[in-house]
């Protein structure tokens, strides 16, 4: 549009087009628009193959492109609304096999902190019993808790763990 005299010029939209592509390339040619440059090429790619209806207008011209793409545009979001789903199904199938992962470490955390629990549970209840065979042994033999220890073949760990027990 062109404004001369505080008047816009709008040009008829039926007028016909005999040299479309002479058109574009010379308007792609004066303005160095690289659109005008793709409008040219897709017209001269499509365009001018398909069965015209009517009178070829740059109306008819531009309508096409833009519809095209419109159409391609429209490919592209959905491809990439696509691929979206696809890396959100991943994801989401990764966060699960995380969850998994982490609940079966748990789950062995679990069991390794009541085994630990176990073996603390029977270390005590074996001290109580050598502490206790100790005490017999210092009774029936009149003897001190370290010959006691010796007397029942208790190792040198052992008899440090008995010990206090028997001294206090």
């Amino acid at each position: 549009m062109r404004e001369s005299g505080g008047k816009t010029y709008d040009p008829p939209t039926e007028w016909s087009m005999e040299n479309v592509e002479e058109t574009l390339m010379t308007l792609a040619a004066f303005s160095k628009d690289g659109d005008l440059k793709k409008a040219l090429y897709q017209f001269i790619e499509q365009f001018k193959f398909y069965e015209q209806k009517g009178v070829v207008t740059m109306s008819s011209v531009i309508a096409h492109i833009e519809e095209r793409g419109r159409r391609e545009a429209e490919k592209q979001f959905l491809a990439e609304k696509k691929i979206r789903e696809l890396e959100k199904k991943s994801w989401s199938q990764e966060k699960k096999s995380w969850n998994q992962e982490k609940k079966s470490w748990n789950q062995e955390k679990k069991s390794w902190n009541q085994e630990k629990k176990d073996l603390t549970q029977e270390s005590g209840e074996m001290l109580s019993t050598l502490v206790i065979l100790a005490q017999k042994t210092m009774i029936e033999l009149g003897c001190s808790a370290q010959n006691a220890c010796a007397q029942l073949g208790y190792s040198d760990s052992i008899c440090q763990k008995v010990l206090p027990f028997l001294i206090s």
